[in-house]
C-alpha cells in the first residue's frame, strides 16, 4: 500500500519598491487553495511598512509580516519584515539581521 505524503506548496514572488499595484492585483485572484506565498519586497528599513494591512484589503488569504522560525501554513502570504533577510528551511521560516549580514560584489 503507498503511503500518501503531504506536500506542501510555497510560491515565493520578488517585487521592487513600487510592485505594490502588481502585486495588489495578483493576489486579488488568488484563490483559498493550500498554497503558502511569500513576499520578498524591496523595504526601506527606515519606515515600518503597511503592507500587511494595504495587501490584506486584497486578498481572502491570512496576510502576515514573518516571524522567526515559524511553520509555514496554507493560504498564508507571509512579508519579509523590512530590516531583515528570509529563508525557508525544513517548512519553516528563518529570519536574519541585515546589518549583521556581509554583501560581497
Amino acid at each position: 500500500m503507498a503511503k500518501i505524503i503531504d506536500q506542501q506548496y510555497i510560491i515565493a514572488i520578488g517585487a521592487s519598491a513600487g510592485g505594490l499595484e502588481a502585486i495588489s492585483a495578483f493576489f486579488d485572484y488568488t484563490p483559498l487553495d493550500s498554497v503558502s506565498y511569500i513576499l520578498i519586497q524591496h523595504l526601506s528599513a527606515d519606515f515600518k511598512s503597511q503592507m500587511v494591512q494595504i495587501l490584506a484589503q486584497h486578498s481572502k488569504l491570512q496576510v502576515v509580516e514573518a516571524i522567526e522560525n515559524v511553520n509555514i501554513k496554507a493560504n498564508t502570504v507571509y512579508l519579509i519584515p523590512s530590516t531583515k533577510f528570509m529563508a525557508v528551511k525544513k517548512g519553516r521560516l528563518i529570519l536574519s539581521e541585515k546589518k549583521n549580514s556581509l554583501v560581497r560584489i
